[in-house]
């Protein structure tokens, strides 16, 4: 008797893109459209929202030893069912914290798509198809970025449930 081949499941990027804008919009381009009354107001909300390099550092450190403990988890999966309980307990806490990165670079996405909306009126000048179109890309970009984390992210934090459902 031959056994089905197991599909994998679709990783629906669209939807999970689709799913990131409105995070986006809520961390980032609110807080920018509420603050630009004037040409002041407008560059200490930019400089405020986005994260000095030192923090995205950190948070990709955080990120890099969230998978490298998910590994860990995975690895050890079969021990002893007190390394299996140290293992989940650290497991869970770098998940509850591993996604400081996507939160920055949400509210990254977020500041530029306010940016983008206000560009015209607040600096006008500097406003050019080159950097408009500059800016579209940069914004793509991350918001490929945040997809990515996002899928890492869930698939870290609770392995077993992504390979029970399949579901990403």
């Amino acid at each position: 008797m031959k056994m089905p081949k197991r599909q994998r499941p679709p990783l629906r990027l669209i939807l999970r893109a689709a799913s990131e804008i409105p995070r986006a919009i809520a961390l980032g381009c609110i807080p920018v459209l509420l603050s630009t009354e004037t040409q002041e107001q407008f560059e200490k909300i930019f400089e405020w929202l986005l994260a000095a390099p030192l923090l995205v550092d950190y948070y990709m450190k955080l990120l890099i030893a969230f998978g490298v403990v998910g590994v860990c988890t995975y690895l050890w999966r079969f021990g002893s069912s007190r390394h299996q309980t140290v293992w989940g307990a650290i497991h869970r806490f770098f998940g509850d914290i591993g996604g400081s990165l996507l939160t920055a670079i949400r509210t990254g996405l977020g500041a530029i798509m306010g940016f983008m909306l206000v560009w015209p009126w607040m600096e006008a000048k500097t406003l050019t198809v080159a950097n408009y179109l500059e800016m579209l890309f940069l914004m793509v970009v991350l918001l490929g970025v945040c997809v990515l984390i996002s899928i890492l992210e869930e698939t870290l934090r609770d392995p077993k449930e992504i390979s029970r459902t399949g579901k990403i």
